[in-house]
């Protein structure tokens, strides 16, 4: 297991999550809301495929073709879904809900819920460091868990070193730190 260092400030100030864990998945109070109901969606499904398919057991074969298939759905395609539904409870059991930076909160280190600039191979690139499956890159919101957003957390405003993101090694300067305004 890859150990982090923690840093006082992580533990003096919960709502800045700048080294994570790897049993951990953290949501803002937003993201596990949708992540449960991506849960509860997908069971839905699961259900009326199983009870559309009980029902298609009881019809006579010249009647099968008349009862509808749920999206084209066959047992390989439910049996995946259900273990994806256990993949998200899984995640649900290991999660915590944390509250994003608030406006006028100093940030010293990249953390969960950070806007963040950064400059690489002479091009600056600016992102928000969101939640575990709150990932959207219209809106340039990255997981913590993808691979550089995981490669600068907790590094400090003014770094300018070396990081390694999916094997690749670069030099990354950090810009600028500051709370995600998520909707304001």
């Amino acid at each position: 297991m890859k150990q982090k260092k923690l840093t006082p400030k992580n533990t003096e100030i919960p709502n800045k999550i700048t080294v994570v864990s790897d049993d951990t998945v953290y949501f803002s109070p937003q993201g596990k809301i949708l992540h449960d109901k991506k849960i509860q969606e997908k069971e839905r499904i699961i259900l009326a495929y199983k009870s559309q398919n009980k029902i298609t057991q009881n019809t006579p074969a010249q009647d099968y073709s008349q009862v509808n298939e749920i999206d084209g759905m066959d047992e390989t395609t439910c049996g995946k879904l259900e273990i994806e539904v256990d993949k998200l409870k899984l995640a649900s059991l290991k999660s915590k809900v944390i509250t994003y930076p608030k406006v006028g909160e100093e940030i010293t280190d990249v953390c969960i819920g950070s806007s963040v600039t950064t400059e690489c191979d002479g091009k600056s690139i600016n992102f928000h460091i969101v939640g575990f499956g709150e990932t959207n890159l219209r809106n340039r919101e990255l997981a913590y868990t993808a691979p550089i957003a995981n490669a600068i957390l907790g590094k400090p405003l003014g770094y300018n070193g070396p990081i390694s993101v999916e094997g690749k090694s670069k030099i990354v300067k950090i810009v600028d730190v500051s709370p995600y305004l998520k909707g304001i």
